[in-house]
């Protein structure tokens, strides 16, 4: 709820209390709307929906931002021999790790296979345990994509090749 109403006094400047409030009342309402044996379904439909559209976003701001491939590649996903013997880089790898997978990530999906009706045998289980598995490894590799489109568009939004804050629309940089 504090993630939530932060958000919202940075994006419209509601106050944090009035954040906290609206986001309350926002929680009851879904868990009302969505609370009853019948209407899980339709909750993951609408979390899907959200997803969808924060993929959209991300892929339209990447596109917007221009990254250079080569230096997201080599700064980003192809790590070098420095961040073993930098402890900064590796406290920033490690971050970005536990941002994309979260426990609360992994305890969602866990807890998802138990609302579905499973036959009491032993191949329904296995079955539904492999579709757990294979929803939690998709849902891992999208947050992937989000936390890793974050960290680009802000490098390309704010930083020149140099590693220097840069303006882009006067093209010139800013002293770090």
């Amino acid at each position: 709820m504090i993630g939530s109403a932060i958000a919202l006094e940075l994006l419209i400047g509601l106050p944090l209390v009035w954040g906290v409030v609206l986001t309350a009342c926002d929680v009851l309402l879904v868990l009302g709307a969505f609370g009853g044996p019948n209407k899980f379904r339709a909750l993951e439909g609408v979390v899907a929906l959200l997803i969808l559209l924060i993929l959209v976003a991300f892929t339209a701001e990447l596109i917007m931002s221009k990254p250079s491939a080569s230096l997201v590649m080599k700064g980003f996903f192809v790590p070098d021999a420095t961040l073993v013997t930098n402890s900064t880089k590796l406290y920033i790898a490690m971050g970005i790790v536990g941002a994309t997978i979260m426990p609360h990530n992994l305890y969602l999906h866990s807890s998802i296979v138990q609302t579905r009706k499973i036959a009491d045998t032993v191949a329904a289980k296995k079955e539904a345990i492999w579709y757990s598995s294979a929803d939690t490894v998709i849902a891992l590799i999208i947050a992937l994509f989000v936390n890793a489109a974050i960290l680009i568009v802000a490098a390309a939004s704010f930083y020149n090749t140099e590693g220097k804050w840069t303006n882009r629309d006067s093209k010139t940089s800013v002293p770090s």
